[in-house]
């Protein structure tokens, strides 16, 4: 049995062929149609063939989007179409199918083709508007959509050109963002998948937003709607924050005031919101949405005002200008699997007429064609008043109405049931309380009252257990309620505690978190800063060896352009020889052409000449043969017809000579020419005898550069396989000092973990020893003390015995007046001794006087005994045989190296001895006892044994003044051995020779000098 499809809409072509004239309408330029799939394509065909080609004269692009079509050329015939569709600038389009998996099993197809509507979409830009088809006898889903809500969907990007794939295995999402002026890629971290899962990427452009907002506000202002944009920015705050702000940029600069001029406005809502208040709303408004949100809602607007045939679909680029018409329903299929096992089928068609009358109509707009805008008009005013007036519809459209009208019949009909039951009832009721007797019941009171009355009477105490019920009920759930509410206000209680008590824990938390992540940007950092070590190291490397190749380059480009030149003179060779011989070719041709043009000239101009010459004597014959007659028959008119012909002879002579005289012009010229040409000719014939020496040179020049050149090939190749070679060689040597450099690393970051580790150990045994100082010190300033106690009791002790032993001498001497006076000595510091000669008579009469007394021998011996051997001593000194001043010496030097301080270091020079105070018991020196005398008088009192003296002393006192702790050469070693011996000058390492058997007074005063220096 043959498919049988039944279309409502017979009687609207029917009606259209009647009132219409033979004449079609003419269109100017081109529509695209795109064919599509199942029932949809059937139905497509149905309409052009008998709603649209008859009446209309227009030139169809034919693009077949059947699902077979697109498979065979991979899909290209979409992009074709859309590229038309940019051409002609109207597109009319049939449901077509996006494949899935069954519908790729089904066709088998190559592989699942992508949304041709999203690829046309993504071509063309653009929004899609979808208005509703409002028809008055068709029941709303929706009652309270009075008048139409056009959507505005974005037709670009989002999940329609999305990349999506499916997760396998645990890992990581992340989207990456590479900047084209090669900046540092973004990488935004998506999610760590644990196990298997889906992913999407999806993108859109601020043009294409920007397009899409202008066209929607453009609609807007069209219909005079207010229009909404609705998105979820509260949860994509990036991603739908900026289609929120773009629309509200654009609003603000380019149509708020053409907005509020038409008491029109727009505003923002959340997708969620904007579906309530579209909901209670009753229309005439545009709603902007994205992509995915506009296809979800166009279908739920269309099936609310009655159906998805109901429903058109316009993709209208920024411009304007280009358009896309289509239905918004799909392809039908239910419909389609009957009408292919030859069942009848009942398939609204509306949607695909209004399809045709949109793109007819932008057509007729862009081409100024008004027969065109009325034919679309009216065919839609056809399609509504079939359906609204004449009752004509299909079997959706029919169910929905009479669906409706029957379940409202329904509903009156079980109410007048209903209400006749309820007449009767009351009747019958009626007649039955006056056929029988009233009975009479006797209550708990005791009273006979009525059946009725104690039927109420029971009841109304059936009631009021009920109630004490209730309300005993009631009491109970308020004290449950109340402990309830109780016990919520416990758990929040507790439940704060122990968010409070979490926060805590997670600041903590946190707080460990930032210092770890502290810790680990530093060695970060360390890292960082050793890679960025190495890899400069490596870079300079690379840069050398980059340099080095950058010369072979730029020499070998050099060989390259020297080959080039000679390559090109190769090429050009032949063209020049080419040249040569077509110039010679040329020569000989000119040559030849003239030496027959100069012929044939001479030739014509000789027949010329004859000619001329024969036919004027044939006239001259002629003439007189003429002349004789008429003379014969008239003289005077003979006369003067004689004088008119020689009048139009001399002429004609004239006229010869002329061009005789032109003829001899010419072949002067010629002949000018021709010399010029014999010329050139010479002139040539030495270029090229020039030529041929040129080339023969060139040849062999060729020849020597073409043995340069394979030389230098050879060369050249062998340069760059040397290059290779060494270029393999430096980075393999480059390798593995890098790998020697991160081993070295990793033994120095070991060996710094362990010097850190040994340095805190160090300064713990630093710290006990700065501990224990204090008691030694404490030891050191006590034995200083005592040494210095000591010092001074042995001075003034030596000073005693001294004095003494010297008074005693002078007493003897004056007691026996023959003893010699022993030499004199002073005891005050800066007193030099004066020895006086005198007689035995003076001595003994100056016994009484006061007198400076001299040193006694004893100590005399002492000190040149302490001279001698100070030039002797070099050895090291045992710290046992130290006297007192030594011994000070020795404990200050110590001390001051504990202490970080070189003695004579801090002060470029040491202070001077501090001077010993003068004896306030010696005797005053009178010179009228003891006067100054010569030589001579010296002499005779032992001279030679003071003049020592005085040499010795004056030599102690100088070695003295110059002594230095820095410069002496002994090396007692000290028990100190501490860091802080580290700090001090290897000269402060050694101590000076300690003379034995120095006098008390010598000590004394470098003991005092000492003392003063570091006091």
């Amino acid at each position: 049995m043959a498919a049988v499809h039944r279309s409502p809409f017979v009687t609207i072509a029917f009606t259209r062929s009647l009132a219409t004239s033979v004449k079609k309408i003419e269109v100017k330029n081109p529509v695209v149609e795109l064919d599509g799939d199942e029932m949809t394509r059937i139905l497509w065909k149905w309409i052009k063939d008998r709603l649209i080609l008859p009446y209309v004269n227009v030139d169809i692009k034919y693009y077949d989007l059947g699902m077979e079509h697109r498979d065979a050329t991979n899909d290209q015939v979409t992009i074709d179409a859309a590229e038309a569709i940019q051409k002609y600038n109207v597109g009319i389009k049939c449901a077509t199918i996006t494949p899935d998996e069954a519908r790729v099993k089904e066709f088998k197809l190559k592989q699942m083709w992508k949304s041709p509507n999203g690829t046309i979409r993504n071509i063309l830009g653009g929004t899609v508007f979808r208005e509703p088809i409002l028809l008055n006898n068709v029941p709303r889903i929706v009652p309270g959509w009075t008048k139409p809500i056009v959507m505005g969907r974005h037709a670009f990007g989002d999940q329609y050109r999305a990349t999506d794939f499916v997760v396998t295995e645990p890992g990581s999402f992340e989207i990456v963002f590479t900047p084209k002026s090669g900046g540092q890629p973004t990488r935004y971290k998506v999610y760590d998948f644990n196990g298997g899962g889906v992913g999407l990427g999806m993108y859109n452009t601020d043009k294409s937003i920007e397009g899409f907002a202008r066209s929607c506000f453009q609609v807007a202002l069209e219909k005079k709607w207010p229009m909404y944009l609705s998105t979820k920015n509260t949860i994509l705050k990036k991603y739908d924050g900026r289609f929120k702000d773009i629309f509200a940029d654009i609003y603000e600069r380019e149509f708020e005031t053409q907005f509020k001029a038409n008491n029109i406005w727009y505003e923002h809502r959340l997708i969620d919101d904007m579906v309530a208040q579209a909901l209670k709303s009753s229309g005439g408004f545009v709603w902007a949405a994205k992509n995915y949100d506009g296809d979800v809602q166009s279908d739920i607007l269309a099936q609310g005002y009655g159906s998805l045939g109901l429903m058109t679909s316009v993709l209208v680029t920024p411009d304007g200008k280009t358009i896309e018409a289509e239905a918004a329903h799909g392809t039908v299929t239910r419909h389609y699997r009957e009408h292919q096992k030859g069942k009848e089928t009942s398939t609204n068609s509306i949607a695909s007429i209004f399809a045709w009358t949109r793109g007819l109509a932008h057509r007729a707009k862009l081409d100024e064609n008004p027969a065109l805008v009325k034919f679309t008009e009216d065919l839609e005013k056809a399609c509504i008043d079939t359906v609204q007036d004449e009752g004509i519809m299909t079997k959706d459209l029919a169910l929905a109405i009479h669906q409706e009208n029957s379940m409202v019949e329904k509903k009156k009909d079980k109410k007048d049931k209903k209400d006749k039951k309820d007449k009767k009832g009351k009747k019958k009721h009626h007649d039955e309380k006056k056929g029988k007797k009233e009975v009479m019941i006797l209550n708990s009171h005791g009273e006979w009252v009525p059946a009725v009355q104690f039927a109420l009477e029971q009841t109304l105490d059936l009631t009021s257990k009920s109630l004490t019920g209730v309300r005993e009920r009631m009491t109970g759930l308020i004290s449950t309620n109340e402990e309830l509410q109780e016990s919520c206000v416990q758990q929040e209680k507790d439940a704060l505690d122990v968010i409070a008590a979490l926060h805590s824990e997670s600041e903590r938390k946190d707080f460990q978190i930032k210092a770890l992540r502290d810790e680990m940007d530093a060695a970060l950092d360390k890292a960082r800063l050793e890679r960025l070590s190495i890899i400069e190291e490596a870079e300079n490397k690379i840069a050398d060896m980059n340099s080095i190749l950058n010369e072979k380059d730029a020499a070998f480009k050099v060989m390259q352009a020297d080959f080039a030149v000679i390559k090109d003179f190769r090429k050009k060779r032949q063209d020049m020889l080419k040249e040569l011989e077509f110039q010679k070719q040329e020569l000989a041709d000119t040559q030849k052409q003239h030496k027959d043009t100069l012929t044939r000239m001479e030739r014509k101009f000789f027949e010329e000449k004859i000619r001329l010459q024969k036919e004027a004597n044939r006239k001259i014959s002629e003439l007189a043969s003429m002349a004789h007659k008429e003379a014969v028959l008239n003289l005077d008119e003979t006369t003067k017809d004689i004088y008119k012909e020689n009048m139009r002879m001399s002429e004609s002579l004239q006229y010869h000579i002329e061009e005789s005289e032109e003829l001899t012009k010419q072949n002067k010229a010629l002949l000018e020419a021709n010399r010029k040409l014999m010329e050139e000719r010479d002139l040539h014939n030495v270029i090229v005898r020039e030529k041929v020496l040129q080339v023969k040179q060139q040849v062999q020049e060729i020849k020597d550069l073409n043995t340069k050149i394979e030389s230098m090939e050879h060369s050249l190749s062998h340069v760059v396989r040397e290059f290779e070679h060494e270029r393999e060689i430096i980075g393999k040597l480059a390798r593995k000092e890098l790998n020697d450099v991160k081993k070295v690393a990793t033994k120095l970051r070991e060996n710094l973990e362990i010097k850190s580790y040994e340095m805190k150990h160090i300064k713990r045994l630093a710290q006990h020893i700065l501990d224990q100082r204090t008691k030694v010190e404490k030891f050191f300033m006590d034995a200083l003390d005592h040494v210095r106690t000591e010092i001074i009791k042995e001075r003034e002790r030596a000073k005693k015995m001294a004095h003494n032993d010297y008074n005693r001498k002078i007493r003897e001497v004056m007691a026996k007046k023959t003893v010699p006076f022993p030499p004199v000595q002073s005891f005050r510091q800066n007193a030099t001794p004066s020895v006086n000669p005198f007689d035995l008579s003076i001595a003994s009469a100056a016994a009484a006087a006061i007198m400076k007394p001299p040193p006694s021998p004893s100590i005399y011996s002492t000190a040149v005994a302490a001279e001698e051997t100070k030039h002797e001593t070099h050895g090291s000194v045992d710290i046992y045989d130290l006297n007192w001043a030594d011994k000070e010496r020795v404990l200050r030097l110590l001390f001051a190296k504990m202490n970080g301080v070189a003695l004579g270091v801090e002060g470029n020079e040491e202070e001077d001895p501090a001077p010993v105070e003068e004896s306030e018991q010696g005797f005053e020196y009178d010179e009228r006892i003891f006067p100054i005398s010569s030589t001579e008088n010296v002499e005779l009192y032992g001279a030679p044994i003071i003049e020592a003296s005085l040499i010795q002393v004056n030599n102690q006192k100088e070695s003295l003044a110059a002594l230095d702790v820095d410069q002496v050469t002994g090396n007692l070693t000290t028990a100190y051995s501490g860091s802080r011996r580290n700090l001090l000058p290897k000269s402060e390492n050694k101590l000076q020779a300690i003379e034995s058997g120095a006098t008390p007074l010598t000590n004394t005063s470098r003991a005092a000098s000492l003392t003063a220096s570091n006091y």
